[in-house]
This record gives C-alpha cells, structure tokens and sequence, in this order.
C-alpha cells in the first residue's frame, strides 16, 4: 500500500498557487481596463473644454482692456499658450489617477478647408508586474495604452459673419444690392474696377 499521506496538501498548494495568480491577473487586467476608459474620458473632456477655450467662447477671459487682434483666427500669436494651457489641464486631471505613471501628452490644432480640429493624444505606459518573464519571449515588459480625442473648433460669431460677407458678395453680383457697387452697375464693370491698377 502506498503512502499517501500529505498528497492533499501538495495539490492544494498547487491549485491555490494557480488560481491566486489567476486571480491577480485578472484583477491587473480589469485596472488597465479602468484605465484606459478614464484616460479616454480626460482626452474627451479636454478636447471638448479646450475648443471652447482656444476660441474664447467661454467668456471667462473677457474683459474690457483685454481684445484679440484682428486677424487672429489666421495666425494666433497665443496659440502656444492656449495649447500649453490645455495640456496643463489634461496634466491636471491626470494626477488624480489611481495608478501614476509616465505619460506623454500631445496637443495640436489641424486646419482643413473648411474646419479647425482640436487633437489630444495621451499615451501611458504601465509596466507588467511579470515583465521580465516576457523579455524571455521578446515581448515588452511594458502595456502601453493611447487615447486620442478630437474637437472641432467651433466659432460660432465668425461663421455667422462669414455667411453674412457670402451673402453680401452673393446679392452684390447679383445687383440686388448695389451698396458696395453703385446703382446699375454690371459684373463687368465690378471686376475692372477690382483689377484697375492705380
């Protein structure tokens, strides 16, 4: 007759071993999850808040000594501070997180034809706490989780006074509405006026 005697707790050991570790690491897996659904949430937030704040439709930093330049929504001295501005936001909501790491933040405004886009990108990296055994694989000991957002710059004042200068330009070649052009004056008459050299 064999002796079994102490078999029961050497299995357990090793059921309990495995199922432990199991448990961690899903209990990891979950906490990245997390993760990565609030860092997404932060770059939502701040490219949704920092539209409004590039275009100044907040009203926050109104004032009555205070006016942009003219043509600022062409070339924007401030555009530098309004991005750091966003990025120290971004910063900010970041340090409330339940597991600090490094972070690289980039925040761009891309100009199209008809349409300025706001972009936050956010890229974490956490380290695996079995990363070493995965260096043996070739695998990086290091999860690396990116959220992008975009916003679209929406100034509502200069579309409204861009549709009027369309509507305006539209009804004066028409000769509708001859303010700019003088009473019965003709497309052609308009565009050699336009191209007269002085």
């Amino acid at each position: 007759m064999k002796n079994t005697k102490g078999s029961f707790t050497v299995e357990a050991s090793l059921v309990f071993s495995v199922v432990f570790l199991m448990v961690a690491a899903f209990v990891y897996i979950f906490v990245i999850m997390y993760q990565y659904v609030y860092v997404q949430s932060i770059a939502d937030e701040a490219a949704t808040k920092g539209a409004y704040y590039y275009v100044n439709q907040t009203g926050e930093n109104y004032c009555s000594n205070k006016m942009n330049e003219l043509y600022w929504r062409i070339y924007d001295k401030n555009k530098s501070k309004k991005l750091s501005g966003i990025s120290n936001y971004v910063n900010k909501l970041l340090g409330k997180s339940i597991l600090p790491t490094e972070n690289n933040i980039s925040v761009n405004t891309n100009n199209k034809i008809l349409m300025k886009n706001l972009k936050i990108e956010i890229q974490e990296k956490y380290p695996l706490p079995v990363g070493n055994m995965f260096d043996i694989f070739g695998l990086s000991p290091v999860l690396s989780l990116k959220a992008v957002s975009n916003s679209p710059l929406d100034d509502n004042a200069e579309f409204i006074r861009n549709m009027d200068i369309v509507k305006d330009i539209y009804n004066c070649i028409q000769n509708s509405d001859n303010k700019w052009i003088g009473e019965d004056s003709q497309l052609e008459d308009i565009l050699e006026k336009l191209l007269k050299k002085n």
